[in-house]
């Protein structure tokens, strides 16, 4: 019998159904690897609820806190400057001058300038603004 699944002498599988099941298997684990790392991923990054008014003021602190510290940085000179949040804002700006030169998009440090940046071209009422 051509094809048969079955070795009908031995009674035992036929050599490709065994390769078959093989490569299934393989495939089996593949998945269910990737699987518990999309869980490990899902479970770093939880789906957060929609922000309590509580938060939102908290948040528009921390924004009106970036936005200080965005005019300090455009304007400080010191290399280890002791303003708080000034060597991170100072780094964020040095890597998205970094990326644009290497032609980089889509990084989440690059979003958080923009929106500083437009959130501060929003309230900003100086005519020589140095940002």
């Amino acid at each position: 019998m051509a094809g048969a699944s079955v070795d009908v002498q031995k009674n035992q599988p036929s050599p490709n159904l065994l390769k078959n099941r093989h490569k299934l298997q393989l495939q089996r684990l593949e998945l269910r690897q990737r699987l518990q790392k999309v869980r490990r991923w899902l479970s770093k990054y939880p789906i957060k609820p929609s922000p309590s008014p509580q938060t939102s003021k908290h948040r528009h602190r921390f924004i009106q806190w970036c936005n200080q510290v965005l005019v300090h940085v455009c304007q400080c000179r010191v290399a280890t400057c002791s303003v708080p949040g000034c060597l991170r804002m100072k780094r964020k700006m040095q890597h998205v001058k970094r990326s644009k030169r290497e032609k980089k998009v889509g990084c989440i440090i690059h979003q958080q300038l923009v929106d500083l940046f437009r959130d501060h071209a929003k309230q900003c009422q100086q005519q020589k603004c140095p940002v």
